[in-house]
Parts: C-alpha cells; structure tokens; sequence
C-alpha cells in the first residue's frame, strides 16, 4: 500500500512529536507544498493540534479504538466527524 502515497513520514523522523507540527512539515517540505495549502484528516485531537500549529487546515475523524475522549478541548472550530456517515456526507 506504500506505493500509494507520494510520500511518507515517520514520529521517528522528527524531534518533537505532536501536537507539534514538525511532522506535518516535513511532509509539507517533501511534497513541495505550502501549509497553508494541506489538509490534514486526524483522528486524535493532539494530530489536530500539530496540524493547526502548521498552519493546515484538519478534519478530526475519531478512531471507533480512541474513545472519543479529548475531542472538545483543544481544536477549536475544527469539524468533527464522529461516524463513518457524517465522514461520507462531507465529501
């Protein structure tokens, strides 16, 4: 499935971990693209985090395996999608 993706990114590659965005900017960096220009589809509210901190735009999609705990502090207006048919409706 890797050879799906144009790029990848790894924790280890970066110094800090989220919510800062080192992670979301070395892909940024890789794929020659702007922040300001990515999407970001998260499901933990600290990926949320990290991608706003980079100035990217993200959409929280909870993991049915996270709980659905953290969701209200922390990301502010981002939209959160808690079930795969909100998910499908917002495409």
């Amino acid at each position: 499935m890797l050879e799906k993706f144009d790029v990848v990114c790894t924790g280890d590659e970066v110094t800090n971990g989220k919510p800062a965005p080192d992670i979301f900017l070395l892909a940024a960096k890789r794929l020659g693209a702007d922040p300001a220009t990515c999407l970001v589809v998260e499901d933990t509210p600290l990926g949320v985090q990290a991608a706003k901190a980079a100035g990217m735009l993200a959409v929280a999609v909870p993991s049915v395996w996270g709980g659905g705990g953290g969701w209200k502090e922390g990301v502010g207006n981002t939209t959160v999608l808690d079930t795969p048919q909100q998910w499908l409706l917002s495409l």
